[in-house]
């Protein structure tokens, strides 16, 4: 009960092959994050300048308030990048402890986070074909 989280990422790569849709990985992901008891609350922020790859023909980054009913969430916040390649998905999550709660902790969190979404170096696409 005393532990708390400052900081999770997870990263999901999802071949096209499969026949699924942005759209339905979405709601995978809030699924996933139901199970969890947790849920995707208000934008508080779209994020834009961060340099990806030259592989990344689409992407989509965003913060989120976390809703929970668990207080310990409470003021945690949920950063979500959607990026898309030629054959795959990628959805990389941050889980992070929120900005007012403990800066320091939040912004190395983002640090880090950005640092993943730049450094990304999607496979090679046109093998899969």
């Amino acid at each position: 009960d005393t532990l708390k989280l400052d900081g999770r990422v997870d990263v999901r790569v999802i071949s096209k092959t499969l026949g699924t849709t942005e759209q339905q990985e979405i709601g995978f992901l809030k699924d996933s994050l139901k199970q969890k008891n947790l849920e995707i609350g208000d934008l508080i922020e779209s994020i834009k300048g961060i340099k990806l790859n030259s592989g990344i023909q689409k992407s989509q980054i965003d913060a989120y308030k976390v809703g929970s009913a668990d207080p310990k969430l409470a003021r945690y916040e949920l950063w979500a990048g959607f990026l898309e390649t030629e054959g795959r998905y990628y959805i990389i999550t941050l889980l992070t402890v929120g900005r007012e709660e403990d800066f320091y902790t939040w912004a190395q969190n983002i640090e880090t986070f950005k640092f993943a979404l730049q450094t990304l170096s999607p496979v090679n696409d046109e093998e899969d074909n």
